[in-house]
C-alpha cells in the first residue's frame, strides 16, 4: 500500500518515517514546501499525478501561543488546509487519517473524555483544529480522526527537551501542577497508525470516525517534569505553580484525560504506560 504523509518534517512525521521504513507500507513524505495544503490548485495538480491508498495528515499549525496572535494563519492551515486536503483525497479515493488534539475539549467535565463527549475548544489553536475536524465530515467520507495529547520525542523541540535544557542550564523550574492529561510518545502513536492501516479496518464511504490515542495513565505537567529529571538524574529544583501563576495568552483545559478503549478494542492495540514510554524515549539520551 502507498501512503502519503503531509507535514513531513514535523515531530510525528519523523516518527512515522522511522517506523514505516521497514514495514510493508510504501510511504512518501512531503514537507510544506513540497506540498502546501493551503494551496488547493497545487494539491489537485499533485494528486492528478500521484495516487495513494492512505493519506496521514500531520500538516498543522501547532504553535499554540502563536495562534492567539496569528489567528488567520492558524485557521488557514488547520481548517481551510484540511478542507483542501479532504477534497483532494476524494479525487483519488484515498483513506485519510487526520491528527487532531485533546484541546478540542474544555477540560471541565471532571472525568475521562470519550469520543462522543461534546467539544468546546477554548483557544484559537484548538478552535482551528476543531473546525478542521468539521471540514472533514463536510467534504469527505473515508477516514478517521485521531485526537492525541502532549506529543513528545527527542526529534524536535517540545516540552521534554525544554525541561531538560532549562533544568541543566538554570537548575530550577516553575511547572504547572493543576493541568492534568497524558503524554504521548510519537513513536507509540506512529506504531499505532501503522497497525491501524495494516488492519484494513478503515472502510471507504463510512464517514469519519473519531478515536483517542495517548499513552496510558494521567499526570500533571509538574509530574511530567519531575519524572524527566528523575530518569535522567538531573538535579533541579522544580516548583509546582498554578495555572494563574504562569504567564500565558492561551486558555488550556485543566483536565483532558482521554479514554482509549475505543481505539484499543477496534484495532486490537496495546498502549504503553506513559512512564515506560518516557523511559524508552530518554534511553539513548542518558
Amino acid at each position: 500500500m502507498k501512503v502519503l504523509v503531509t507535514g513531513g518534517e514535523g515531530m510525528l512525521a519523523i516518527a512515522l518515517k522511522n517506523t514505516l521504513k521497514n514495514s510493508a507500507l510504501n510511504a512518501v513524505f512531503c514537507n510544506k514546501m513540497e506540498l502546501d495544503i493551503t494551496d488547493p490548485d497545487s494539491l489537485l495538480k499533485y494528486f492528478s499525478q500521484n495516487t495513494f491508498d492512505y493519506i496521514i495528515n500531520c500538516a498543522a499549525y501547532t504553535n499554540v501561543e502563536g495562534a492567539e496572535t496569528n489567528i488567520e494563519q492558524a485557521f488557514r492551515i488547520n481548517q481551510t488546509g484540511v478542507r483542501n486536503l479532504a477534497i483532494s483525497a476524494k479525487t483519488i479515493g484515498a483513506k485519510l487519517i487526520h491528527i487532531s488534539t485533546d484541546a478540542v475539549y474544555d477540560g471541565k467535565k471532571g472525568g475521562v473524555y470519550y469520543e462522543s463527549d461534546i467539544c468546546n475548544p477554548l483557544s484559537a489553536y484548538s478552535k482551528s483544529k476543531y473546525e478542521g475536524e468539521l471540514e472533514l465530515s463536510r467534504y469527505y467520507d473515508s477516514g478517521i480522526i485521531i485526537r492525541t495529547s502532549w506529543l513528545y520525542s527527542m526529534d524536535k523541540p517540545n516540552f521534554v527537551s525544554a525541561i531538560i535544557n532549562k533544568a541543566k542550564t538554570t537548575g530550577k523550574l516553575n511547572v504547572v501542577f493543576d493541568q492534568l492529561g497524558t503524554p504521548t510518545y510519537t513513536y507509540d502513536l506512529a506504531e499505532a497508525i501503522k497497525s491501524i492501516i495494516l488492519s484494513g479496518k478503515i472502510n471507504r464511504n463510512a464517514g469519519f470516525d473519531i478515536y483517542h490515542y495517548s499513552n496510558e495513565g494521567a499526570i500533571s505537567w509538574y509530574d511530567f517534569a519531575v519524572n524527566i529529571c528523575d530518569i535522567l538524574k538531573i538535579e533541579a529544583r522544580i516548583t509546582p505553580v498554578s495555572t494563574d501563576q504562569y504567564p500565558t495568552k492561551v486558555t488550556r483545559p485543566f483536565q483532558s484525560i482521554l479514554s482509549k478503549e475505543k481505539i484499543k478494542n477496534n484495532f486490537d492495540l496495546t498502549i504503553p504506560y506513559w512512564r515506560e514510554s518516557l523511559n524508552n524515549c530518554l534511553l539513548f539520551y542518558k
